[in-house]
């Protein structure tokens, strides 16, 4: 006896269109096994109406056609959805200015885009992402230095994984060196008249940095969200992955940061392989952005071949702050003298 819904003709199945089947059953040679079953071809067999429209669809979507189609398309809303919805940064000599980053900006020296933490926020609800699990993954807490890596979970609208990414951050970051996040972390010391009128920040106890945790795991959060956006919507043809991870510019400086001047009284951090070059007795790191491009400047006009040590360390510290946050916009012009140490 042949199986309910298949058609026979004496003992040799035959492959039956829907209307032959409809057919069929009409002159008695099969059942229907529901008055509102439809015949699916492929498996020659009646089925359900809501079961065979979501066979259909993915029949459909499997098709090397379809998938090119629906690949196109989604390249096509990325691209205008960035060109339309997405706010690019407003720039001062090059450089995207402090609070008007907006959605996402060009990487001064180069033509990459970098995403910002609200530009992936709208991406991601573009394409029905949410945020799920955030896990720190790794972490570093000592009184002199903190980090964490972060993992970031993306979930889509049926909750499902849709993506994931890994970053990182820690206190070796121009953003915690400053002097107004120096003293946010308990290092104490007073302001005092500094070179060419600005004020420097003479530090007597060293920050504890294990008190920065929570704003390290923060900040390498940001950054794993924006990657993980980054990931599942396929949109590294257009925002720098690397770039969108190194910072986004946004960290809040205190309106009273300047140059930081370690006083003999405080504890130096523990020397770590060659002695560091310094310009005017500071190591390059405990500058500001403004007096290394001024720096640069002023040995690059010398064109002397003593400073060629100076240049390289000068262009490192430079590019590695560029990756890792936003300069400043306005870059002070006036060089100064400058004291160069080994």
């Amino acid at each position: 006896m042949s199986a309910p819904g298949t058609a026979v003709v004496g003992r040799t199945p035959r492959h039956l269109s829907k209307e032959q089947a409809e057919l069929a059953v009409e002159r008695g040679e099969m059942s229907k096994p529901d008055l509102h079953a439809v015949w699916d071809e492929e498996s020659q067999s009646w089925l359900p109406l809501g079961e065979k429209m979501v066979l259909d669809r993915h029949r459909r979507e499997g098709t090397p056609e379809a998938l090119l189609e629906a690949y196109d398309a989604r390249r096509q809303m990325v691209l205008r959805f960035v060109a339309e919805k997405l706010i690019e940064a407003e720039y001062a000599k090059g450089y995207p200015i402090e609070g008007k980053l907006h959605h996402y900006y060009v990487v001064p020296g180069s033509t990459r885009k970098a995403l910002t933490k609200t530009g992936g926020e709208m991406l991601a609800d573009l394409f029905r992402f949410r945020r799920g699990e955030s896990v720190v993954t790794s972490s570093i807490e000592t009184p002199e230095y903190c980090s964490a890596r972060v993992r970031c979970i993306l979930l889509d609208q049926w909750g499902r994984q849709a993506g994931a990414h890994e970053a990182a951050a820690s206190t070796a970051e121009a953003g915690f060196q400053a002097a107004g996040a120096r003293r946010k972390y308990g290092a104490k010391g007073e302001w005092t008249p500094g070179e060419r009128g600005r004020k420097e920040w003479d530090e007597t106890s060293a920050p504890d940095y294990r008190a920065a945790l929570n704003d390290v795991v923060a900040r390498a959060g940001k950054r794993a969200f924006v990657g993980a956006v980054i990931v599942a919507c396929a949109a590294d043809e257009v925002f720098d992955l690397a770039a969108s991870l190194g910072g986004e510019g946004q960290e809040q400086k205190d309106e009273d940061d300047g140059a930081v001047r370690r006083s003999a009284r405080a504890p130096a951090p523990p020397a770590r392989g060659a002695r560091p070059l310094t310009i005017n007795g500071k190591p390059l790191s405990m500058h500001d952005t403004a007096t290394l491009e001024a720096a640069y400047r002023k040995l690059t006009a010398a064109a002397e071949p003593k400073h060629a040590r100076h240049l390289e360390a000068l262009e490192t510290e430079l590019e590695q702050r560029r990756s890792l946050e936003v300069l400043p916009a306005a870059l002070k012009e006036d060089d100064g003298d400058l004291r160069l140490g080994i």
